[in-house]
């Protein structure tokens, strides 16, 4: 429940640092601003929760909250922190950082004072230097320590100069409604990969908002005696380069093949002249023919051309532009379909699709780095639906996949499918039907196999069964993403799909929906569904389909209805009847045999592991 006296949120986000930690924290307890205006949010992405155990030592701060984030990366930590925020605003520092006893009041009252156009405000961060400060850092070099000080006076910032996560803040309501920092940008673990704060500014700038630096919002940051060394500089120069290249890769919102390599063969030919030119300048009796920094500037361009080479060569996806994308009309229904790998199957789907008797849709693909055709059959629709958005997902899974296309949505609908399902002519009017007429929250449908053999029909029984199994009054207890539609704002309300899971992600959507007395109505409308076919392919399915169910049981433990363990009364049960149907003969003994196995096998995996996904 939301504190309404709160007014800011300082968050912490920390890797592995108790020592500079505890400064952090002490500073923030220190502040002017009264304890009960803001609260302290500490998000530990250390593997070890170590965090946890330094927090419990400081007595008598009743407004610091810890959270632990397990998966890896400054920004998902970031974006934890928002989450779980109850002040209007958020307001970020590193780990490493020591923020001046008025530093939040100092951001209040830049967001009180200023207009509404400015969403995000930050000022100077000024250096602690471990050790003597070596004499090829020249005051160039000082921006990549994240040493900030453009003036003396306040100022909205042009396009030319931004800001660090080391001292930045913004109003919520914005960082909510752009979802947060870019997961595929930022720290991760001890990488040297960035550019979270640096992509999030160039959204606030694409949006007509504006970036507000002040001089009195003031934080100390530790230069660590490990970075002070030219070794470790070099590798943050190329990591600098790559992360510039990606910043550039996902303003352009990625382009064709050929769009790529001109991208990458004007940079050669125009604009690294340009630059070799003004470093030439370097090796003059003027600048005290400065080699190191020339060296830095090389290497940071070189990981520019390294990334722009890979972009061209394996991501050569073709997008519709943005100005026809904001131009076009809003939708009533959008279709989610996930793509990796799937050339095989691509075609026949999006035919299907195309081929709609209900035409007021959009169509988003969300391609997970496919290393297949896919891509160039994806170009080919691009040209003939105008509706069609594309959209790349660099982490792997279904889960990250549906999530990009989730929150790139504009219908007030969403229809999920994959890319080896064939739908009928009428499936978008009749699975909206429920929702549009009768004002259900979400529908699920059917699915049969269309390459039919023993392994397939005995799926898709199963399926049946269980869907029949759980129906009440129209009402069913199973979701299948190859046959699905939600109303988007219930979707948003209960939170996207679960980036974090690989595989299971319909058991985890439809454990949120219960968690909120929501329930899927039943629909006959059937999809065409190519099950895996050998014993292998439904193995390794069912297998990795029970390992993500024994890691929801993890996140879900106080949520124990929705994951019920097997006791040793279903396993003995399963034995005899596996044992019976083997005396008998019976015509599903192989696949029961299997499917069981697989399942039981991979929930004790997934117990095991002790992992766990991030709630949402």
């Amino acid at each position: 429940m939301k504190n309404n006296s709160i007014k800011i949120s300082a968050a912490i986000p920390t890797y592995c640092r108790n020592k500079y930690l505890k400064e952090a924290v002490e500073s923030l307890l220190s502040q002017t601003l009264p304890h009960d205006l803001y609260e302290i949010i500490v998000v530990d992405n250390s593997p070890d929760s170590s965090a946890k155990k330094f927090l419990k030592k400081i007595a008598g701060a009743k407004n610091i909250r810890y959270f632990h984030e397990p998966i890896l990366g400054a920004s998902n930590a970031r974006n934890r922190a928002l989450k779980e925020s109850r002040g209007d605003i958020i307001a970020y520092m590193d780990d490493d950082t020591i923020a001046y006893p008025d530093w939040l009041s100092n951001i209040i009252k830049v967001f009180e004072s200023s207009d509404l156009s400015i969403v995000c405000v930050g000022g100077k961060i000024e250096p602690i230097w471990e050790r003597k400060r070596p004499r090829w850092l020249s005051e160039e070099l000082e921006v990549f320590y994240s040493i900030l000080d453009y003036s003396d006076a306040p100022m909205v910032l042009d396009e030319k100069h931004y800001l660090f996560s080391a001292n930045m803040a913004f109003t919520k309501k914005f960082l909510s409604d752009v979802g947060g920092f870019d997961p595929s940008f930022g720290r991760t673990g001890t990488s040297l990969r960035s550019g979270e704060d640096t992509r999030i500014q160039g959204k606030i700038r694409e949006m007509g908002l504006k970036i507000y630096y002040s001089p009195a919002i003031k934080v100390k940051h530790h230069i660590i005696k490990y970075r002070l060394n030219r070794i470790w500089f070099m590798k943050r120069m190329f990591h600098e380069g790559l992360t510039n290249a990606n910043i550039l890769i996902d303003e352009k919102g990625p382009l064709c093949k050929e769009a790529r390599f001109h991208m990458l063969r004007d940079e050669i030919k125009w604009n690294l002249p340009i630059k070799l030119k003004e470093l030439k300048k370097e090796f003059s009796p003027e600048r005290g023919f400065r080699i190191f920094f020339v060296l830095s500037m090389l290497i940071s361009e070189f990981g520019f051309l390294i990334r722009l080479k890979r972009s061209w060569r394996n991501e050569k996806l073709l997008y519709i532009s943005r100005d026809i994308l904001k131009n076009a009309d809003i939708p009533r229904v959008t279709i989610i379909i996930p793509v990796y790998n799937a050339a095989a199957t691509l075609r026949p789907c999006l035919d299907s699709i195309l081929n709609q008797s209900f035409t007021d849709y959009e169509l988003i693909l969300v391609d997970n780095n496919s290393s297949d055709d896919s891509n160039k059959i994806i170009n080919e629709y691009v040209l003939k639906f105008p509706r069609l958005k594309v959209f790349l997902e660099l982490k792997k899974g279904r889960g990250a996949a549906r999530h990009r296309g989730e929150i790139n949505s504009s219908g007030d609908i969403i229809l999920m499918t994959d890319t080896d399902c064939i739908v009928p002519k009428n499936w978008v009017e009749e699975i909206i039907k429920p929702i549009t007429e009768h004002n259900e929250i979400a529908v699920q449908g059917l699915k049969k196999p269309l390459n039919p053999n023993y392994w397939t029909e005995r799926s898709s029984k199963e399926e049946l069964n269980l869907a029949i199994m759980r129906m009440r009054d129209g009402k069913i207890g199973f979701l299948d993403t190859a046959n699905f539609a939600i109303k988007s704002n219930i979707l948003k309300k209960i939170g996207y799909t679960n980036k974090d899971m690989v595989s299971g992600n319909d058991m985890e959507l439809m454990a949120r929906l219960l968690i909120n007395n929501y329930k899927l109505k039943f629909s006959e409308i059937t999809v065409l569904h190519r099950y895996d076919d050998t014993a292998c392919k439904v193995f390794k399915k069912v297998l990795t389909r029970g390992i993500w169910r024994g890691i929801l049981r993890n996140t879900y433990s106080d949520k124990a209805s929705l994951f019920p363990a097997a006791t040793k009364g279903d396993d003995y049960s399963y034995i005899i009847s596996i044992f019976r149907e083997l005396r008998i003969r019976h015509p599903d003994f192989k696949y029961n045999l299997i499917t069981g196995m697989a399942w039981r096998f991979g929930q004790f995996l997934g117990c095991r592991k002790r992992a766990r996904i991030t709630r949402y």
